[in-house]
C-alpha cells in the first residue's frame, strides 16, 4: 500500500549562506530605529559545540559601510546575490 502524504520525500535543502554572498543586514535595535546595511559573507560558524548543528548559526559578515567584520545571526541576514 502506497503512503498518501502532502509532503513527498524531500530532502532539507542545503544551507543558503555561502563564502562570497551579497548580503543585507537588518539591524534592530531597542533605542534606535531599524536600519539595513549591505555586506559579504567571510565565513559561516557551525557545529562550533558538539558537532551539533545550530538552529541560528552566527556569520561572519564584512559590512561595506562600516568596513568592519562583525558576527550576525543567520535571522538577520538577506541574499541579494549568491556568489557564483
Amino acid at each position: 500500500m502506497k503512503k498518501i502524504s502532502l509532503h513527498d520525500d524531500q530532502e532539507p535543502s542545503p544551507r543558503p549562506w555561502s563564502v562570497g554572498d551579497l548580503v543585507k543586514i537588518n539591524i534592530r535595535e531597542l533605542d534606535v530605529c531599524a536600519h539595513s546595511d549591505t555586506g559579504i559573507i567571510v565565513s559561516v560558524e557551525t557545529g562550533r559545540f558538539y558537532n551539533q548543528v545550530e538552529m541560528f548559526p552566527m556569520i561572519r559578515v564584512f559590512n561595506l559601510k562600516t568596513s568592519q567584520v562583525n558576527k550576525i545571526y543567520s535571522y538577520n541576514l538577506e541574499i541579494l546575490s549568491p556568489y557564483q
